[in-house]
């Protein structure tokens, strides 16, 4: 059954829901945060092009506007801010940037993903762009959303958590 939803995938491009545009900054009168953005870290991951699946029409652009929005409207500092983009968004390198943004404590974790994601045991999860069309794949490579949640959500109470636990 999901090699077959997966199958389907491949046979259109598939296009983001259309975004508020990130890249006009917020009216300056009405305050975005109570919280210090030196104290907010963020991972924005945006995949355009994967190899067995449909592109994801404008992510490129849509990652770019989400870092932006991020280091220069909300004020996050640009090297608490990382942006992996295309190939660069492998399973590795989502899980080593998760694992630095989580080496210190932070009051609010931002992790914005452009691209595909498949639901795999009952569990959502992202799909990095070396993920490939089989169900073992996908749940060796694919990052479970709920475990991602519990360790960013752990990590604001304490600094020894690691964000490798996700993976499982």
């Amino acid at each position: 059954m999901f090699l077959i939803s997966l199958i389907g995938l491949l046979s259109q491009e598939v296009s983001a829901q259309e975004w508020p545009d990130l890249s006009i900054a917020p009216s300056p009168t009405i305050p975005h945060t109570v919280l210090d953005p030196s104290q907010e870290k963020a991972l924005v991951i945006s995949i355009e092009r994967y190899s067995v699946l449909a592109n994801v029409t404008q992510a490129k652009r849509t990652g770019r506007d989400w870092f932006r929005y991020l280091s220069r409207h909300r004020g996050i500092p640009v090297d608490q801010v990382i942006w992996l983009d295309g190939q660069a968004a492998t399973s590795e390198n989502i899980k080593a940037a998760l694992d630095s943004m989580t080496q210190e404590p932070a009051q609010r974790y931002w992790v914005v993903f452009i691209g595909h994601g498949a639901t795999v045991d009952k569990a959502p999860r992202i799909l990095p762009v070396d993920t490939q069309d089989s169900y073992y794949d996908v749940l060796r490579k694919g990052l479970s959303i709920p475990n991602l949640l519990e360790v960013l959500e752990e990590q604001t109470k304490r600094s020894s958590a690691t964000a490798r636990e996700y993976a499982a």
